[in-house]
């Protein structure tokens, strides 16, 4: 649970706090200008960068038939469905590993190249998050399809899709056990944290085509059908560090190891400052050490609200 709230406080950090200091970063380079520099330090220049980096993100999805790939996943048959849901997690999967090194590396990058190279980051950067933000739609609207799927046929398949990660799993031999461990610990809290956002998304989605008038029957079903999906991915991820723990040979006592690791970060990270007065590396410790990037996931939210506001406005 800890872990999924780092996730959070990393997504809200994000959504919240670097609107802040993007405008922080304005106010500073306005008064560079006035004084004749046009020179900016490096959290500054890394503010923009997020920033202007959302914004594009956000507007190339705009761009996109959203629909069209809506319509493409509701029509697809049973077996079928369940091929693509895999496919969006392996994409996604991908995604993840490769997002947090491409946006790090052009961060690093970007004040000590010239313009060119700074714009070409800048758009692979852009294209990366755009993708992955598409990546990560298609998977909601999944979901959102398998729970309101009248004959709940498409909901077994999901779940089953997630039991059947046990397979792949729960008897791993690893040789370097402990980084190894750490890895598919993270990777499962990212997991329990995307589940979240998803039923969230879903629910207010839901709630929004009934015109937020709703019965006890509809909630109650909503309610059970997303503790369903979060209790059986901990009992799965349960079950699962179980059986590595046993073939591992390894003691309990490894996970609070763990715990140690991340609230060292989190000490670390709050001791650097607020969000608003952070060191340049303090804000990507913990996401660096989850191989979570929030990005993606902020805008999907911002098109999320675009879609609610242009719908109450209609």
């Amino acid at each position: 649970m800890g872990g999924v709230l780092l996730c959070i406080d990393c997504f809200l950090s994000t959504l919240v706090c670097l609107p802040l200091r993007f405008a922080r970063a304005c106010f500073k380079l306005m008064g560079n200008l006035q004084n004749g520099r046009v020179s900016l330090g490096r959290e500054h220049v890394s503010d923009l960068f997020y920033v202007f980096v959302i914004l594009t993100s956000f507007l190339l999805i705009n761009h996109i038939n959203i629909s069209f790939i809506y319509h493409f996943i509701r029509s697809q048959r049973t077996f079928e469905f369940y091929v693509f849901f895999g496919i969006l997690q392996i994409c996604d999967k991908l995604c993840s590993s490769f997002g947090l090194d491409i946006t790090e590396t052009c961060r690093e990058h970007i004040p000590r190249f010239g313009p060119l190279r700074a714009l070409v980051d800048f758009m692979l950067c852009s294209v990366y998050v755009c993708f992955h933000a598409v990546i990560l739609f298609a998977h909601v609207v999944t979901l959102n399809v398998a729970i309101n799927a009248q004959d709940q046929s498409l909901l077994k398949i999901l779940i089953m899709n997630n039991v059947s990660e046990l397979k792949g799993s729960a008897f791993m031999m690893f040789s370097k056990i402990k980084p190894r461990l750490f890895q598919v610990v993270a990777a499962d809290i990212v997991e329990r944290f995307q589940l979240l956002i998803f039923l969230a998304m879903i629910f207010i989605q839901n709630l929004t085509d009934l015109n937020w008038e709703y019965n006890s029957e509809w909630l109650q079903g909503a309610l059970q059908t997303s503790l369903l999906f979060l209790g059986i991915e901990c009992l799965v991820d349960w079950v699962k560090h179980g059986f590595i723990s046993k073939h591992n040979h390894l003691r309990p006592a490894v996970y609070a190891q763990y715990t140690e690791l991340l609230t060292g970060d989190v000490i670390s990270y709050r001791a650097q400052g607020t969000c608003l007065g952070c060191k340049n590396d303090a804000p990507m410790t913990i996401p660096r050490r989850l191989g979570f990037l929030s990005m993606p996931y902020v805008c999907l939210c911002f098109g999320l609200f675009q879609s609610l506001l242009s719908t109450s406005l209609t």
